[in-house]
């Protein structure tokens, strides 16, 4: 079974370039940016605690 990690940052804290040089690896599969935490975090009060 093949690994998956995921990666998640914080704006400015160095994801792109970490995403370029990982990139640079052909056996590393890079995701385009979602902003999935910026659309979800203002909704956490109503998913409690997941």
């Amino acid at each position: 079974m093949k690994r998956i990690d995921s990666l998640v940052g914080t704006p400015r804290s160095g994801t792109t370039l970490l995403q370029q040089v990982l990139n640079t690896n052909s056996q590393v599969a890079i995701a385009p940016e979602t902003n999935f935490m910026k659309k979800f975090w203002p909704k956490t009060r109503l998913y409690k605690n997941l």
